[in-house]
């Protein structure tokens, strides 16, 4: 985007909202990210995304082999306009899922209540982190069992044996995030990643953005 045209939309934001995006984005985190896979229950689905926005987890992947995703904006609270998503869908949904995270540098580790398993807080988080939540009945699928470099559970110690979903993610999501927070990690993005999603959440801030950054074009043809 033109740099002038960036600072004709800031003019539709407030002082106070054009801070509060700076604010948020300096908590942005990619070294860790979320995998939801084959969730069929939208309230489920919406949730979790809200909780990657709460503890800010900017990338959330959505493997759709049989489901497709549809995400509840009361649960979500809009919040999934400010998330990057990817979204992978057919029978090898699974296996294309990990093959992005493989590139982008990603340990795969898979949320599994019944086997010895690391611990929020003990997770080694030295390295990019993908945490892979299964769906609601048959759990993370065999693509992902097969590829997983750690395990992870949230100790419990009452007659249940699993959590819901959604209650899962914000839970180990929370204290990962903590923890990331207070280490030595480079976690923070990059500046080019900033700037990047800086000027995606002004548009999604705007109404009618598309025709406000269409006029301007018309009336400045000399910088596009």
């Amino acid at each position: 985007m033109e740099p002038e045209l960036f600072d004709y939309l800031e003019t539709f934001l407030s002082e106070s909202r054009r801070a509060r995006l700076r604010e948020v984005l300096a908590l942005r985190t990619r070294h860790l990210t979320l995998v939801l896979d084959d969730i069929y229950q939208p309230h489920n689905l919406s949730a979790a995304l809200r909780s990657c926005d709460a503890f800010g987890v900017q990338d959330v992947h959505l493997v759709e082999p049989r489901h497709e995703v549809e995400i509840s904006s009361d649960v979500a609270g809009g919040s999934d306009k400010w998330l990057t998503r990817y979204e992978y869908t057919g029978p090898a949904a699974g296996e294309e899922c990990l093959a992005v995270l493989r590139r982008q540098g990603y340990r795969i580790v898979v949320t599994a209540p019944n086997i010895e398993a690391a611990s929020p807080e003990s997770l080694d988080l030295t390295q990019r982190t993908a945490i892979v939540i299964g769906n609601e009945t048959a759990g993370v699928s065999g693509a992902f069992e097969r590829a997983a470099d750690g395990w992870l559970k949230v100790p419990m110690v009452g007659f249940v044996e699993s959590l819901n979903l959604s209650v899962s993610a914000a839970l180990c999501l929370s204290e990962l995030t903590r923890r990331l927070r207070r280490s030595d990690i480079d976690w923070r993005l990059t500046p080019a990643e900033t700037e990047k999603l800086l000027i995606n959440w002004t548009r999604a801030s705007i109404a009618n953005v598309e025709a406000i950054e269409a006029r301007w074009r018309a009336d400045h043809p000399q910088v596009t």
